[in-house]
Parts: C-alpha cells; structure tokens; sequence
C-alpha cells in the first residue's frame, strides 16, 4: 500500500483517538482559538506533515487574494482556459495576468463573478466592457439586483 502525500484533516482513521476529543481534553475556559491552537500544536495533535500541508494552504489562499485582488474594477489575474485534448476548452488552475487573456478567459471569469453575488456583478460587468473594448464582443453584462 502506498501511503498518502497528503494529509487528512480531522478525525480519519480507526487506529487513533479522536482528534476533536483530544482538541477538547487540552482546553482551558477563557483562550482564543489562536491560542488554543497554538496549544495543540505544541502537543502533537497534528502531524508535522500535517502542519506543513495547513501553512501551504494558507499561503496558496495569500496567493491566490494577490492574484485575484482588484484593481481599477477589474482582476489583476484570474483562472484561464487551456487547450484540452482533442481541442476542446476546459478550465484549469492557470493563472495569468487579465491584460493576457484571451475572449474565452474573460467569458470564464466573467461567469465565476456573476455566481458570487451582486458586490461582484459589478466587476463581472467591467470584464465584460474589458473584453468588448479587446475583442469587439463579450459577455453581455447582467443587472445588479440589490439583495435585500
């Protein structure tokens, strides 16, 4: 059996005590998540393995709020189409700069931000005027409904 690269989070497996339980057993009334945190992490309660995937993770998300901050109301850089096998277009974890997208990379983010919400229609709507003033055509912008 080849063992996982990647740690599970959480209570997994049989053969060790539930990791919530030992969570609870170290805790004292009146700490912060943080410094509860930092308790358990002083006793072992994950993995070093596990410690490092969570400190990837966390700056994965640095990362990707840098990448996808914006600016002027548009994106700095968002996910990007790739050429898939038989060319057709699928959605893959590219990043690149707004300015080196392609029409299909702005319908694609385009997309992503109508489905978060109406703060984010707003910059869906720059994308599509972005790629219009690029490519002669785009998304059709959509209307703001504000959420009451």
């Amino acid at each position: 059996m080849t063992p996982k690269l990647t740690p599970e989070f959480g209570n997994k497996g049989a053969d060790r005590p539930s990791r919530a339980a030992r969570i609870r057993e170290l805790f004292t009334e009146g700490r912060t998540i943080a410094a509860h945190t930092s308790i358990c992490m002083h006793a072992g309660v994950w993995t070093v393995a596990e410690n490092a995937a969570a400190a990837l993770r966390q700056h994965q998300a640095e990362v990707r709020d840098a990448l996808g901050v914006i600016i002027d109301g548009i994106p700095y850089a968002g996910q990007t189409c790739e050429l898939e096998s038989e060319g057709e277009k699928r959605a893959v974890h590219i990043w690149r700069q707004q300015e080196l997208w392609n029409k299909e990379d702005y319908y694609l983010n385009f997309a992503a931000y109508v489905t978060r919400g109406e703060g984010n229609v707003t910059v869906a709507n720059n994308l599509a005027r972005k790629c219009l003033e690029r490519f002669g055509d785009g998304p059709t912008p959509v209307a703001v409904v504000p959420v009451e």
